[in-house]
């Protein structure tokens, strides 16, 4: 408001008409309709996680390959356009929005590439979220933090053998990391 003001007063001091003064442009609100809390504050659940979301019951129903109702793919696939495919033969975008769900998708997908073998469970706790329900600590499954049903299954390398309990020791070593997969959220 005070910028418009002094654009205002500034111009009326030049000599210029009210058609002259062009309002300043005012930032993009986020795409956000759903927040999820975390414990670090609220997430913004965008508009291609909603669409996946929507897309892994769809794709479960239509049948394919699954386990334990969730939705797998082909191991030599690409993550990125086997789930994208999938998800849009069943969920059809828009031209205009397809490229921008895919690289939403891409970048997802490259987060949880980023955990590999050596990676600490701290680190693993920063980008996804531990599905609830039975697990053991040497085992469990993850969904991404802005996307419920994008899963990958982690195995760790525990620090203590004497230690199979809780809680999870934040230093134990991931050993191996699944393909990701859509899955159903898990929540206890």
């Amino acid at each position: 408001m005070k910028v418009i003001l002094t654009l205002v007063f500034a111009c009326l001091l030049a000599g210029c008409t009210k058609s002259d003064v062009k309002p300043q442009p005012t930032a993009k609100p986020p795409d956000c309709r759903v927040f999820r809390p975390t414990p670090e504050g609220k997430i913004c659940i965008s508009e291609p996680a909603l669409w996946l979301d929507d897309c892994a019951p769809e794709l479960y129903i239509k049948g394919g390959r699954h386990l334990n109702g969730d939705v797998i793919f082909k191991p030599q696939a690409d993550p990125v356009e086997e789930i994208f495919q999938q998800c849009n033969s069943v969920k059809p975008l828009s031209a205009d929005k397809a490229p921008i769900y895919k690289k939403w998708l891409q970048d997802r997908i490259l987060e949880i590439q980023s955990i590999t073998p050596g990676t600490t469970r701290k680190k693993v706790n920063q980008i996804l979220l531990q599905n609830g329900g039975i697990f053991i600590p040497s085992a469990i499954t993850y969904s991404h933090k802005e996307c419920d049903s994008l899963k990958v299954r982690i195995e760790f390398e525990l620090v203590s053998n004497e230690r199979e309990g809780f809680p999870l020791n934040e230093d134990d070593k991931v050993k191996s990391v699944s393909m990701p997969y859509l899955g159903f959220f898990i929540a206890d």
